[in-house]
């Protein structure tokens, strides 16, 4: 038994050690590189604009003028980001449903802008979960596209649906009253209030994975993709996008199974551990136990021997005894 429990052990941290990415086909391995490709190179976009704050603000005594620093909390604070964080401290924060932050200098405006779309696009990918990789999150996995799209097209100073043509990123934050406005198919026309698209909630504020909250993504992103707002060579850059964010999806949800799987069989091994700890235990004491009772049996045995030696005397000495008697001669 010592030797199988044993065993079991070995095969488990084997199998825990050896990861399943080898055992996966040629797609699932491709999805999985591109997947953490991509998000490594939007970490990065977003550490670029993180350097390029640092590099203005060490070479433009205009912007440290105009824009306070606490240069304290850049140097001793454990935030990944603290130059752009410090930047968004001062004036206004950008808003993915906005076209940014705009102000006089245009080095400022251009990294607040782009650093706040990719880190609002990191912290929507961060909170993918099964749920939202799986067929019923393909809204959700469609907004974060959408968002990383605009990303680009901040970049390069081009223009993006707007909120006002439906396209609304983030929907927690807006109130039935605005949905209503934007995503009204005729917004001047009073009749369109009333009809059976109006929102009385908004369901995204209730439960932004609930699955009204899904229903109202997707039609957020038919507005956003709709001929009529969208060109198609945005159109082609926002699916590209959205294949990122699916292989993302895949790359963190493949990390997540691993780690929960390792979790599991290394509770498993240390199940086994305990099991061989409990049979050494019962296999010691069964040890001390038998050396007892053989040093009982002994103790018994010697006893036996003593006593049987000494019956055996007494027989000696009872047969002697009467010999003697019976041959005593008659008077």
């Amino acid at each position: 038994m010592y030797v199988l429990l044993n065993l079991y052990i070995i095969f488990l941290t084997r199998f825990s050690s050896s990861s399943i990415y080898r055992n996966w086909t040629s797609i699932a391995k491709s999805n999985f590189k591109k997947g953490k490709e991509t998000y490594k190179l939007i970490i990065n976009n977003l550490r670029e604009k993180e350097n390029d704050c640092m590099s203005l603000l060490s070479n433009d005594k205009h912007v440290t003028e105009n824009f306070p620093i606490d240069l304290d909390y850049i140097h001793n604070s454990t935030d990944p980001y603290p130059c752009l964080t410090q930047f968004n401290r001062i004036g206004d924060k950008f808003d993915i449903d906005d076209e940014g932050v705009e102000v006089d200098d245009m080095s400022y405006s251009k990294i607040i802008n782009e650093a706040g779309c990719w880190k609002y696009v990191l912290g929507e990918i961060n909170t993918l979960d099964v749920d939202s990789c799986d067929l019923k999150g393909d809204a959700s996995r469609s907004l974060i596209a959408l968002a990383k799209t605009k990303c680009h097209f901040l970049r390069a100073n081009r223009k993006f649906p707007t909120k006002e043509q439906g396209c609304i990123l983030n929907p927690s934050k807006f109130t039935p009253g605005q949905l209503n406005k934007y995503l009204s198919p005729n917004p001047d026309n009073t009749e369109d209030n009333n009809s059976e698209q109006e929102y009385r909630i908004n369901p995204c504020r209730e439960d932004y994975k609930g699955n009204e909250c899904e229903k109202l993504k997707r039609i957020i992103v038919s507005h956003c993709t709709d001929p009529s707002v969208m060109s198609e060579s945005a159109f082609q850059m926002y699916h590209s996008d959205l294949n990122h964010i699916d292989n993302i999806c895949f790359y963190l949800q493949s990390g997540d199974w691993n780690q929960r799987t390792e979790s599991n069989i290394n509770k498993l091994a240390d199940s086994a551990n305990h099991m061989v700890d409990v049979y050494n235990t019962f296999k010691d004491q069964f040890e001390i136990l038998n050396n007892k009772q053989n040093e009982q049996l002994n103790k018994a045995e010697k006893r036996y021997c003593h006593f049987f030696r000494i019956r055996s005397q007494l027989k000696m000495e009872s047969s002697y005894m009467y010999c003697t008697i019976t041959t005593w001669p008659l008077i």
